[in-house]
């Protein structure tokens, strides 16, 4: 059985930082708000589909589950990704940062960190936030720094950094 996802994501973000009929930016920007109706994230490939024979990935938050969540949904450049969401959360344990919120990416709203239910939640956001906004398959690094997302001068040097600590190419 295939079912859609419903975005409690939406609701849960709408009661908790007062969210009304948008998503938004990591620094905290309205994206294209005609992307979804009735709660529900439009089906972007197979992205926002579930099917009941896929493999279960553990709800423990590991570098490996992370990776392999990422693999599933279909982010792109999971390797820079993995390094954002291992630095925007002190490597899985800051205490005060957007990880208590199990926000693993730092996204925010007025000043606020996006609240989530839990980390994969967090990933499905940071794929549809993904697809609204790369639109090609160039410099990811130069992206997230046109996007506003690397908002740091050594931001891109630091994700190099953590990448090459995780040793990605055995990860994935």
């Amino acid at each position: 059985m295939i079912k859609k996802i419903q975005l409690i994501l939406i609701t849960m973000l709408s009661v908790s930082v007062g969210l009304s009929s948008a998503f938004y930016s990591k620094d905290g920007n309205d994206i294209n708000e005609d992307t979804y109706t009735n709660n529900t994230i439009q089906v972007v490939g197979d992205s926002a589909i579930i099917s009941e024979e896929e493999i279960i990935i553990g709800d423990e938050l590991t570098i490996e589950n992370l990776a392999l969540e990422m693999e599933r949904v279909g982010i792109k450049h999971v390797d820079i990704v993995l390094s954002q969401a291992v630095l925007e959360t002190g490597w899985f344990k800051c205490n005060n940062c957007s990880f208590q919120y199990n926000n693993l990416f730092g996204f925010i709203y007025k000043g606020k960190y996006l609240k989530y239910e839990n980390w994969k939640e967090s990933v499905a956001y940071y794929k549809w936030w993904q697809d609204q906004l790369y639109k090609d398959d160039g410099d990811y690094y130069a992206f997230l720094k046109k996007v506003g997302y690397a908002t740091a001068p050594d931001y891109n040097e630091k994700l190099q950094s953590v990448g090459k600590e995780l040793n990605i190419e055995e990860i994935l």
